[in-house]
């Protein structure tokens, strides 16, 4: 008889959400992770903070089909994280540059070389290390039958396991030498590998055959320990012995912080000389300190729709959150006001061109420290 146990779970948390969860998460079984599931007589159950794997523990003998004994070191499970609330991208702080490309591009969460947290005053191992999730980049995502387009000509190429660092592919050679290179890897395992040629820059990727739409990463479970070819270890969910040592793995994100651009349009008649904001946030913890959230006036309007509008930028990033009102606090005074103005606050949920990210005067292009979340007000 069938007695169902938990192998591990994965739990996504995130800062945006006042819950701490991260809400309309969806961890989905890969194709390739579907067989070894059916082969191993496993089941996968969503779960509103991610997903949880179960183990059939009447297998958990040697001489039983499906036994978890079986599992050799190069089996993995993988799983696509996407979310049904809003693109994560929008509101989620990405330590990682480029950014990821929808559809070609994507980040990666596994269980080798992460760190730990605590929370609920109880310790879970991460799929990232402590405080940077996106350590990994965003990397490209590709099929079985791969094209790399070097910098230039190339006449070998190596493909090596980017956990292990064991070749799996090559030294293969190439005559004459080429840029656009086409490999098939029909037999790898789903996972992180990097490409690797005489004079041209190693090239990262993540080898899948799921369905990219709307994905924002893939996770990675090696269920026994590894030897990384860095040195770390991995949180393991089966010992030297393949008896289960069920885990609960977290990714835990962080809310972006930005810059924020009140955009405010008073109306035809009315003067805006003494407008300013004043904007203040409790902080938590002990006596409920209120601080100021400053604001600095453009020397000159904008144009919107035909009108001039006041820009008001707050002169430091300012995180976003599901509920910012019950810490925050952001108003319009001055003249030519019979009362304050409360302003409401960006909204990232909705997609890139609902708050037109820009870039904020005197910094760089490219990054997300660099974007601007724009607040249009019409009085």
């Amino acid at each position: 008889m069938s007695r169902y146990r938990l192998l591990f779970a994965l739990e996504v948390r995130h800062t945006w959400f006042s819950s701490g969860w991260c809400v309309g998460v969806r961890i989905q079984p890969t194709g390739a992770c579907e067989q070894l599931m059916r082969r191993y007589r496993l089941l996968f159950k969503p779960t509103a903070q991610g997903g949880e794997m179960y183990f059939d523990e009447a297998a958990q003998q040697s001489d039983v089909p499906g036994s978890l004994l079986d599992l050799s070191a190069r089996e993995s499970f993988t799983f696509t994280l996407a979310s049904g609330f809003a693109p994560l991208a929008n509101y989620t702080a990405i330590d990682a540059q480029p950014l990821a490309t929808p559809g070609v591009s994507l980040y990666a969460f596994d269980n080798v070389g992460g760190g730990a947290a605590t929370f609920d005053g109880k310790p879970y191992p991460l799929l990232h290390p402590a405080g940077t999730p996106f350590a990994l980049g965003a990397l490209a995502c590709v099929s079985r039958r791969l094209r790399f387009h070097a910098d230039a000509p190339v006449s070998q190429v190596t493909v090596r396991d980017a956990v292990t660092g064991s070749v799996v592919l090559g030294p293969q050679a190439i005559a004459p030498a080429v840029r656009q290179v086409s490999l098939a890897m029909p037999s790898q395992p789903e996972g992180r590998y990097i490409l690797s040629a005489p004079g041209v820059e190693d090239w990262p990727f993540f080898l899948t055959d799921a369905p990219l739409s709307g994905v924002f990463a893939m996770i990675t479970i090696h269920p026994r320990a590894v030897a990384a070819a860095d040195g770390s270890g991995n949180a393991a969910c089966l010992d030297a012995n393949g008896h289960v040592m069920a885990q609960r793995y977290t990714i835990a994100l962080d809310a972006r912080a930005l810059k924020w651009r009140y955009l405010i349009v008073p109306h035809a008649s009315q003067t805006s000389d003494g407008w300013h904001i004043e904007g203040t946030w409790r902080r938590a913890g002990r006596g409920q300190r209120t601080e100021p959230i400053e604001f600095v006036r453009a020397d000159a309007p904008l144009s919107v729709d035909g009108r001039n509008a006041v820009v008001f930028t707050s002169t430091g990033a300012l995180r976003v959150g599901e509920r910012l009102g019950e810490a925050m606090a952001i108003a319009l005074k001055g003249d030519g006001l019979p009362e304050a103005v409360t302003l409401p606050f960006p909204d990232v949920t909705r997609g890139l061109s609902s708050y037109q990210p820009s870039v904020a005067e005197g910094a760089g292009s490219g990054g997300t420290q660099d974007a601007v979340a724009d607040v249009f007000v019409y009085l």
